[in-house]
């Protein structure tokens, strides 16, 4: 399947080549697809969805290997599976407890949210709070800012790893595959683990339709080589192999609208 000419994102008004999205959903049941064809344009970009709440749905439709269901691999394989069947350039897959009780030994609150292409896949470890309800909410909000942050990726702008932090209203874009990604309300860290033969170039930009984001992160000295990073403000080199934790200090950043 072709892709098709159209704008490819709905803050967009040029025709342009575009990637298109399938969704892949489990605990989320299907809020992700309807919150996506609530937006202008979607029908653009949005091809459709699975909702794979079932176990054996998730083994048999979207080949996610027998095992734990609620798990980084299971997000990246539902990500993979849904993208080839349906036949889309993005896919995006949720899959968590959204409680009240645990199951697989993973807490209620525990989602995992995947995005990706060709090029690799994003995932992110939500610990979210509230009731189940709130919980399916939050993390479909999570989700739709992930995939709108991927399609605002530039045609143009080769291989990118993209990851939002909607409660800051900022993204970071890495040269690398940014890994063993979790955003906690208690802490806001992220785990960055970059892959490949050389460091990764990690930089800080406002997600689409927002003013640029007023934040510190806090980035161990050892691992933390700064760049100079036009726009942003804000860009570090991560050395190959190594994981470090940047926390986000919530109190930084300014509600929409207002300076300091």
């Amino acid at each position: 399947m072709e892709p098709s000419t159209s704008p490819r994102h709905p803050s967009s008004g040029a025709p342009e080549l575009i990637r298109r999205v399938a969704a892949a959903e489990s605990c989320t049941g299907g809020l992700l697809a309807s919150r996506i064809v609530g937006i202008p344009g979607s029908g653009d970009w949005f091809l459709g969805g699975v909702v794979a709440y079932d176990a054996a749905v998730k083994h048999r439709l979207l080949d996610v290997p027998r095992g734990p269901v609620i798990s980084r691999d299971a997000a990246m394989a539902m990500e993979r599976g849904v993208r080839h069947l349906i036949g889309a350039e993005i896919g995006a897959a949720t899959t968590g407890v959204a409680g009240p009780d645990p199951e697989e030994d993973q807490p209620p609150g525990t989602v995992f949210v995947a995005v990706g292409e060709e090029t690799g896949t994003q995932t992110v470890r939500l610990q979210l709070e509230g009731d189940p309800d709130q919980v399916r909410q939050a993390a479909t909000s999570h989700a739709l800012q992930q995939v709108l942050f991927a399609l605002s990726r530039p045609e143009d702008s080769g291989p990118e790893h993209r990851v939002a932090v909607p409660e800051g209203g900022f993204g970071l874009i890495g040269s690398a595959p940014l890994r063993q990604i979790s955003i906690s309300h208690g802490d806001m860290s992220v785990e960055v683990a970059p892959g490949g033969a050389d460091p990764a170039q990690v930089v800080v930009v406002p997600l689409p339709g927002q003013p640029r984001p007023e934040v510190e992160l806090e980035i161990p000295e050892r691992v933390l080589q700064p760049l100079g990073t036009e726009g942003s403000g804000l860009g570090f080199e991560v050395p190959v192999a190594t994981t470090v934790t940047i926390t986000w200090n919530r109190r930084t950043v300014s509600p929409p609208g207002r300076k300091g």
